[in-house]
């Protein structure tokens, strides 16, 4: 028996980073998850798959390739586990101090 309706369609799919979590869990090892999801675009049509994560536990002399977030090609840089920690450190204490700064004036 045929499928009801059945066409064939034509469109494009691919995968992507929908979230990254950092766990920094007091007494435990900091971890790094990457949330991955399919995207499957057909027309105007966007369906969206959750495919799990990937978990990293910190490493701080684990090396970061760097590629451009646009078209993907390498940059001719990296960066360790260790100086993305502190970049994001950084970033969680200015934005934390200028929280603070506006809610005391």
């Amino acid at each position: 028996m045929p499928n009801y309706k059945e066409s064939t369609i034509q469109g494009t799919q691919y995968t992507r980073c929908r979230a990254v979590e950092v766990l920094n869990n007091y007494g435990k090892v900091p971890q790094v998850n990457f949330q991955e999801e399919q995207i499957s675009l057909f027309g105007d049509e966007v369906i969206r798959k959750g495919l799990g994560s990937i978990n990293i536990p910190y490493n701080g002399s684990k090396t970061i390739t760097l590629v451009n977030p646009v078209d993907n090609t390498p940059l001719g840089k990296t960066v360790t586990y260790e100086e993305m920690y502190v970049m994001l450190y950084s970033a969680y204490i200015q934005e934390a101090l200028a929280r603070d700064a506006s809610v005391s004036n």
